[in-house]
């Protein structure tokens, strides 16, 4: 287990740098430069995607290898995490102070580490017989692998394809998870409606890639963009309905964990609908209304940034192999979260009807809130983990003494 830790350290590091690269640039988009981590403001995307998500939900596929004799051997788990690090840290030399094969080389790092993972991912397909949250993963792997190829040319911005296909990849791979947290409460019909979120989001992909080397062909592109977005909201409906029955039973649960779940997904597809339907109007508006952030934000920090939370306390204790008392976890965290990027989103939604310079500073420093958020999740964990060793101890002490 203690590689899996390591990389779950990893990706904290990215994590901390992506929110102040973050944080720093939306100041600096509002009026209040400080200069910090200037160089990098345009890196900001692949920390967050490749250096953190990336690194994360491969961590946490590392922890499941174990009892797979396939992938005990082989070298292609423990190489995801290493790849994709080494191909973020050759991307910020690379795009910051050069020369330009760093980034070349950075980005042949990503893709190697995405080819690795989609190996794992259909190792895992065929050792088990619910193999539909793995084709959900891999089709997400697939986005990231593509945008990973496109980053050797580019970075992000500008290039509304190559957005698209970073945030489809965390989407998407939580759906997949979603899939399979509540596989054991799926009735049939939610089986199929999960089948179809399947073949959408497949053809989502397919468009978003294609609208990502369409920069010549403007229309088309927009069309292609368009589509996709469709595609990806009808998903989201689709999943939404398919979990109906298990919001039922995590509603009426006397467990905290559960009801800690339910609350949390519920808001997280809200802001899930909310991004894609605002990603829609700016497509078929021809990016004429600059819902550009809004839409990215309602999507990555409002959906995935909360599903991270949800899912958190459920698979990090499978990675670190530590319980976890659930009773330490509260929806503070959720509640920062969403405070600020209200903030942010409504901010820029108001910026659309009227300049203001409060709102503008307002909306500038809301990202200290994601990361006081996040500091506060990270801080709950710890001490769940924490309060799970001292009620074992007295457990096992307790055994002892009666025996």
């Amino acid at each position: 287990m203690q590689k899996p830790k390591i990389f779950i350290a990893v990706s904290v590091v990215f994590l901390i740098l992506a929110l102040l690269d973050g944080i720093f640039r939306m100041m600096a988009d509002n009026g209040i430069s400080t200069g910090i981590l200037e160089n990098v403001y345009g890196l900001h995307p692949v920390l967050m995607v490749f250096g953190f998500l990336a690194c994360i939900v491969m961590a946490e596929r590392v922890a499941g290898v174990t009892v797979i004799p396939d992938l005990k051997k082989s070298s292609a788990p423990l190489a995801m995490v290493p790849l994709i690090s080494l191909g973020v840290v050759s991307e910020i030399v690379g795009y910051t102070i050069g020369p330009d094969w760093s980034r070349y080389l950075g980005a042949a790092l990503l893709f190697a580490g995405c080819l690795a993972f989609i190996f794992v991912l259909f190792k895992l397909a065929n050792k088990t017989g619910v193999k539909l949250p793995f084709y959900f993963m891999i089709i997400s792997a697939v986005s990231l692998a593509a945008a990973a190829i496109l980053s050797a040319f580019s970075l992000p911005a500008g290039n509304s394809g190559f957005i698209m296909l970073l945030l489809f990849f965390p989407l998407v791979f939580i759906l997949g998870e979603r899939v399979e947290l509540t596989r054991f409460t799926s009735t049939p019909a939610a089986t199929r409606r999960f089948g179809l979120a399947f073949v959408l989001v497949a053809a989502a992909v397919a468009l978003f890639v294609l609208s990502s080397v369409l920069d010549s062909f403007f229309e088309a592109q927009m069309i292609a963009l368009l589509v996709g977005s469709t595609l990806l909201l009808v998903t989201l409906f689709t999943v939404l309905l398919a979990e109906s029955q298990n919001f039922k039973l995590l509603s009426k649960s006397k467990e905290p964990l559960q009801r800690y779940v339910f609350s949390h997904t519920r808001v997280a597809y809200a802001w899930g609908i909310l991004g894609v339907i605002l990603a829609g109007i700016y497509f078929a508006d021809s990016m004429r209304i600059d819902l550009y952030d809004p839409f990215i934000h309602s999507i990555a920090v409002g959906f995935i940034g909360t599903m991270l939370l949800a899912h958190g306390p459920v698979i990090l204790p499978s990675v670190t192999g530590k319980k976890l008392d659930a009773t330490k976890i509260s929806l503070l965290p959720l509640g920062i979260l969403t405070a600020g990027n209200l903030i942010r989103v409504g901010g820029d939604l108001t910026l659309l009807a009227y300049s203001s310079d409060i709102v503008e500073i307002i909306v500038g420093l809301s990202g200290w809130l994601i990361l006081i958020a996040f500091i506060f999740f990270l801080k709950e964990i710890l001490l769940g983990a924490s309060a799970a060793r001292v009620s074992i101890a007295r457990f096992n002490n307790l055994s002892i003494a009666r025996s």
